[in-house]
Formats: C-alpha cells, structure tokens, sequence
C-alpha cells in the first residue's frame, strides 16, 4: 500500500521543446505557457481545468448520462456572502481535468473496490477513496495538448504554475516581463521572481500582503496562495 500512496497524490506538467525552428508546447492540467513574439503578439496555452468550456464538454461527451455530475462543485460548497461562485471540479473533486496520478479518479471502480480493505489503514488514501460520483472511469487524463510556435520569432516565454496564474493573467504576465525588459539594468534583474513577487501580492507589487501571504501556514495557505513555480526563457 506504501507504494501505491504516491500514486493518489496528482501533478501537472508542461514541457517546451525548442528546435532552430519551431517550438513545440505540451502541456497537460492547469499549468501554463505565455509568449510573446517579437511583433508583440501573445500566445498563451489553454488551462485543462474542470471550468474551462472545452475541456467540460469533452468530459460530458466521454462520460453520457453524467452530464450534470462528471463536472459539478464539491459537496457541500455554496456561493460565498458576496456571491462568488465555488470553482466547478471534476466528479465534484478535482479542479484540473488533466493530470498525472489522481488514480482515484483513473482506476476501475471494481479495482477500488478491491483495494478498500487497505484503503482503510491509511488516512490519506482513504480521504481520497472511490468518489460518490466516480461512475465510469477514467475521468483525468495526461494525454497533452500539443502547441506549435515559430523560432525564431518568439521574444520570451514563461511556463509557470496556477500559483502565477491564479493572479496574473496571459496579459499581464506578458507586459511584466516586456516592461523589465525595457529597463537598462534588464540583465541583472530577477524575471521569474518579479513575476513570483507580483502573484504573491494579489496581482501587484504590495511586499506587505506578499509578506502576509508567505507567511501562513496549514489551511488557511492553501486558501490565499497555490503553489508557485516558474520559469523565463528570453530569447533575445
């Protein structure tokens, strides 16, 4: 069962593959690449997430009959006082709709069946045991969607985690890097953790709140930040 544990846990990913000619973008679950070309136009990949349009169709039109549960909110959840939405999940549990792992939500469910006796033994596991609405698996997937652009051409890229993009959109990811970029001491500047910094403080420079944010712990991080990784590649 040890071994099986990691298996429970999830992970997206997204690889840039660069050739004299072309760049090709795969990427699987929401995690995101944004360029900018040299002309100042932005391409930017698609979240694989339960509340994008596309991925919520394909997911109704693999799973027939489930159209009202493959992609609903979480048990429980309700509009908060202002009226916020909940985000939209995946059997009411996943928020990507493409990962690696999340095998409770891959496996058959006669297989997890079997494996309930042991599932029992371990917390983790059995909080992440067969989902009400798991019906007919698999709902995740890591099948990639697969991204052309041409290179030369390209004057940046920046592959980052939904911690980035959670507060930043293409946009302004896009204009944060040009902008540093433009400035005369560019060389010695940090574009990954002016980008980080920036996220951390709601979408603008504030070091207090970014401060305040870096600073929590258990729960209630979860709540104000995801987790933040990425990367700027400067072509120039």
């Amino acid at each position: 069962m040890k071994k099986l544990l990691p298996s429970f846990a999830g992970a997206v990913g997204l690889v840039a593959y660069i050739t004299p000619k072309t760049i090709h973008l795969a990427h699987a679950g929401d995690v995101r690449c944004v360029a900018q070309s040299t002309d100042g136009q932005i391409h930017s990949t698609m979240d694989h997430q339960a509340e994008t349009p596309s991925e919520a169709a394909r997911l109704r039109k693999e799973h027939p009959g489930e159209e009202d549960t493959v992609v609903c909110l979480r048990k429980g959840e309700e509009p908060s006082a202002d009226g916020q939405q909940p985000p939209l999940r995946v059997i009411g549990l996943l928020m990507p709709s493409r990962s690696f792992g999340d095998a409770h939500s891959k496996w058959s469910v006669e297989w997890q069946e079997k494996l309930k006796p042991i599932l029992e033994f371990f917390p983790t596991a059995k909080r992440l045991g067969i989902a009400p609405l798991c019906k007919t698996p698999p709902y995740i997937t890591a099948h990639p969607d697969i991204t052309p652009l041409p290179h030369p051409g390209q004057r940046f890229l920046v592959i980052s985690t939904d911690g980035i993009t959670d507060s930043l959109s293409s946009e302004d990811i896009a204009s944060t890097v040009s902008s540093t970029l433009a400035t005369e001491d560019s060389q010695n500047k940090n574009l990954a953790g002016i980008l980080a910094r920036k996220a951390l403080g709601g979408g603008k420079f504030d070091d207090e709140e970014a401060g305040r944010r870096l600073a929590l712990e258990g729960r209630e991080r979860r709540e104000w930040r995801d987790d933040i990784t990425v990367l700027v590649v400067v072509f120039e």
